[in-house]
């Protein structure tokens, strides 16, 4: 494929108090065996109180076709990925932390795929685990999660696997964070997979760096209940506002029993069965009573999806409703049998 018929790429690079790494994250991208012409990159720093800005300035006075520097005060990473989305030229997004970095294949080998594919709308690749000196901490981030579905929509709603520094997605399912929202990869993942096929690479095309500040998958007590209450959020959040249509029985099952695993997280981590999993405002329970009614009046059908998916986005508004338990529990349990 000549380079006239290779899609631009934009990537972008939220970054606050990231001056150690952001260096080296940077200098990945400008690495990258794919056209100079056709990558560029969007560095947002979000009101850094280090020397990120000016790190990353003397980048851009090296490369001002390709790297691009916007600051803002301090809003937070979706904010900061909203901005460098708005400023992204590309057919094709692709995130980079600026703790991480690539490996220079990267971006070829994922544009090769996503071009032969037409079909899909997002390419995610393994990542190796690397300590603030990048030596190798664990061979891969994402470890044995089996065969991938292409249609992944419900293993994405289930669990977050598409790390942020492994995507490369459409840039028109790239939509901007909604008010909120604390994951901008599994944002981006699950609109790519609502309609549109996913692909896996297995291969380890970027370095995923663990440090003190970002180590939030094994962290315990209040700062674990913090972070596994987000991550039900936004699943609640997602069976709330997203097109569950397409969901099969079983998929519906898999879903849910994504929230429920992440609420064991909640309680792991509070060492408690009396921790507070999530707020539910008396809005959202009558939605729930609501979508329940119907999901009654869907009941013997002539596709039971009907009344699952009804029941899922009850449990959306409010994850303690029984009448939906209780139902979905039923539902599920004869669609296995």
């Amino acid at each position: 494929m000549t380079n006239n018929e290779l899609p631009s790429v934009s990537v972008l690079m939220p970054a606050y108090n990231y001056a150690r790494y952001v260096e080296r994250a940077i200098t990945s991208v400008l690495e990258q065996d794919y056209p100079a012409e056709l990558l560029e990159l969007i560095v947002v720093d979000d009101g850094s109180t280090d020397e990120t800005a000016a790190v990353v300035q003397r980048l851009v006075d090296a490369h001002p076709d390709r790297v691009q520097l916007i600051r803002q005060p301090n809003g937070g990473a979706s904010a900061a990925y909203n901005t460098a989305l708005g400023a992204a030229t590309g057919e094709l997004i692709a995130i980079l932390d600026a703790d991480d970095a690539w490996l220079p294949q990267k971006t070829r080998r994922q544009v090769d795929q996503l071009v032969g594919n037409p079909q899909a709308g997002m390419v995610f690749c393994d990542m190796r685990v690397v300590d603030e000196n990048e030596r190798t901490v664990r061979p891969s981030q994402v470890g044995n999660i089996g065969a991938f579905p292409r249609r992944a929509f419900a293993r994405l709603l289930c669990q977050n696997v598409a790390t942020a520094s492994s995507i490369l997605i459409r840039r028109e399912l790239a939509k901007p964070l909604a008010p909120g929202i604390p994951y901008s990869d599994w944002w981006f993942a699950v609109h790519a997979a609502e309609h549109h096929e996913v692909l896996y690479l297995m291969e380890q095309l970027a370095l995923y760096r663990e440090h003190g500040a970002n180590l939030t998958s094994s962290v315990d007590g209040a700062a674990g209940i913090r972070e596994h209450r987000k991550e039900i959020s936004f699943q609640l959040w997602a069976l709330r506002n997203m097109d569950l249509g397409s969901l099969t029985m079983q998929e519906i099952g898999l879903v849910w029993s994504g929230v429920e695993e992440h609420a064991k997280r909640v309680l792991k981590a509070g060492r408690s069965f009396f921790v507070e999993l999530v707020d539910v405002s008396e809005a959202e329970r009558v939605r729930a009573a609501e979508l329940v009614q119907r999901a009654e009046q869907a009941r013997g059908g002539v596709d039971p999806r009907d009344e699952a998916v009804l029941l899922l986005r009850a449990l959306g508004n409010d994850p303690y409703s029984v009448p939906a338990l209780e139902r979905l529990s039923v539902l599920t349990r004869k669609s296995a049998t």
